[in-house]
């Protein structure tokens, strides 16, 4: 597994930084993160103030790919989204799974206890 800063070139100013830059998140493609960890879940929600617990993709933040596959529907109307709005929710959910994967990265050097 390559870590984000083999990946991107990016590298933490400081330590245990979080990186916040949309162009080096879209970059991210390995993903390690474990979405079973409520550790994990619990320290990525308190320091990025994204709430993933409560989401209805969550499971697409494991799997992206299947995400492109997705029959998108408006709840409200019931009539399917548009290229455009997918495209948009599509990189929401590639932005989302690289601050993931940079929290766990985090997360696995710093906060587990071994």
């Amino acid at each position: 597994m390559k870590t984000i800063h083999e990946q991107t070139g990016w590298q933490r100013p400081f330590p245990k930084m979080l990186c916040n830059r949309l162009d080096v998140l879209l970059k991210i493609d390995e993903y390690s993160y474990n979405l079973d960890d409520k550790r994990f879940i619990k320290y990525f929600e308190d320091r990025t103030g994204i709430q993933i617990s409560a989401s209805k993709d969550w499971r697409f933040l494991y799997d992206g790919d299947n995400a492109k596959n997705y029959q998108f529907t408006h709840l409200l109307i019931g009539r399917p989204v548009t290229y455009e709005d997918r495209q948009g929710h599509l990189k929401h959910i590639k932005i989302t799974r690289g601050k993931l994967q940079d929290a766990w990265e985090l997360y696995t050097k710093w906060e587990l206890d071994f």
